[in-house]
C-alpha cells in the first residue's frame, strides 16, 4: 500500500481519520508493508503532532514495515 498527501490545507486529524476508515473497513488486513510518500505542506494538528507522526503511530500497529518519505 502507498499513501501520499499532495494538498496543503488538510490537517493531521483529517489524514488520521482517513487512515482510521481504512482500519475499520478491514482494507489494511493482510498488508505486507506501507510506503508513505511526501506530506509537504500538510500542517500539524492543533496538538502540534505532524502527519508523519500520526501515520507512523497508527500504521505501526499493523506490525509490518512502514517507510516514511
Amino acid at each position: 500500500m502507498m499513501l501520499q498527501y499532495l494538498g496543503e490545507t488538510e490537517a493531521a486529524a483529517a489524514v488520521e481519520g482517513a487512515v482510521g476508515d481504512l482500519f475499520h473497513s478491514g482494507r489494511l488486513r493482510g498488508v505486507a508493508g506501507v510506503v508513505l510518500g511526501g506530506f509537504t505542506g500538510a500542517p500539524p494538528g492543533a496538538d502540534g503532532v505532524s502527519v508523519e507522526q500520526v501515520l507512523a503511530e497508527r500504521l505501526g500497529r499493523l506490525g509490518v514495515p512502514v517507510a516514511l518519505g
